[in-house]
């Protein structure tokens, strides 16, 4: 009766790497060398840096104080928004997995818009990808928000999208 042959491995794992040692002993003395080089330029406590910190670190800044009293105008305006009932929005019609079904179906769907993604986004108002459908609507909001001097534009946003604000190109070729 023959034993079987232990198979030849080309790396034996217990045994330590030579090159790998060798990149180790490399890196080893490459900081070591660093270290020694910053604590040339730097001397003990160094000419840069200094033992305390507030010689270079300005006063903290007081920020906003959060603890405030909201008017009275406020909270009856939260509650009216609490108390209003919120849309909720229909499923859209774009699918948003990773399949060949759901390219397919959202293919369809620009083919049906010509690519017009701008006509896509339109067809899908009142959905879940309508623009604000994550928001409460805007004149639920305007009680609260209408006297902000960013609320026309927040309205805006919320009912048309947002308008594509970079200047440059994003493509390589220009």
């Amino acid at each position: 009766m023959t034993t079987p042959k232990t198979p030849r491995v080309a790396v034996d794992p217990t045994t330590p790497n030579r090159l790998v040692e060798a990149a180790r002993r490399r890196n080893t003395n490459r900081l070591l060398d660093a270290n020694q080089e910053d604590a040339r330029a730097l001397g003990k406590s160094g000419p840069y840096l200094l033992q305390n910190p507030s010689s270079f670190f300005p006063e903290p800044e007081q920020g906003p104080d959060d603890t405030f009293d909201p008017p009275p105008w406020m909270l009856e305006e939260l509650k009216k928004i609490v108390d209003k009932p919120v849309p909720t929005p229909n499923l859209a019609d774009i699918q948003f997995e990773v399949s060949a079904e759901a390219a397919e179906k959202n293919a369809e769907l620009l083919r049906a818009v010509e690519y017009n993604f701008q006509m896509l986004l339109s067809s899908q108002v009142g959905t879940t990808v309508g623009f604000g459908a994550e928001f409460r609507p805007v004149e639920q909001l305007r009680g609260l928000l209408g006297m902000h001097p960013g609320f026309a534009e927040l309205a805006t946003v919320l009912d048309q999208g947002m308008d594509y604000r970079y200047h440059t190109s994003k493509c390589s070729s220009h």
